[in-house]
């Protein structure tokens, strides 16, 4: 078996929809994929975001990294860079390293702040719904081995 694909979840402003997205990828197929979350800044986990993947029993104390660490010649080379937020500005996308696959998953954030935390609760519970079924697609299609037939052939 080869090495495992490289993920990086990106989410511009928070770190809330790229820790779930990273936790439930490796939920998937964590053998087939190494991920990491990065925002601008990198951030501490929010204390709602802790608990809810504590609830679904996959909280491993995983923090958002600075996206700066992931451009540049001396960045680890990605083989995919997915926004899980807000559209990433275009000049990010020329600085990652090597030639990965770009994606934008649109995923609303579930932390605005200028929301009653009735309204916060349902939508990180639908931010988590809409990244567990595109984590689960994601890893359906990425986590074949190598030497599996393409499924067009």
């Amino acid at each position: 078996m080869r090495r495992p694909y490289r993920v990086l979840f990106v989410s511009w402003g928070d770190s809330a929809r790229g820790l779930i997205a990273k936790a439930l990828l490796e939920k998937w197929n964590g053998e087939r994929f190494r991920s990491w979350c990065a925002s601008l800044h990198g951030q501490p986990a929010h204390p709602l975001i802790i608990g809810l993947l504590e609830s679904h029993r996959l909280w491993k104390g995983h923090e958002s990294e600075p996206l700066e660490r992931f451009v540049g010649e001396s960045a680890p080379v990605m083989d995919f860079v997915i926004s899980v937020g807000d559209k990433l500005p275009a000049v990010w996308w020329k600085k990652f390293p090597g030639s990965p696959i770009e994606a934008q998953w649109r995923i609303t954030d579930p932390l605005v702040s200028k929301i009653d935390p009735m309204e916060r609760k349902a939508r990180l519970r639908r931010a988590f719904v809409e990244l567990e079924n595109r984590t689960k697609l994601f890893a359906l299609v990425w986590g074949r081995s190598f030497e599996e037939p393409d499924l067009a052939a």
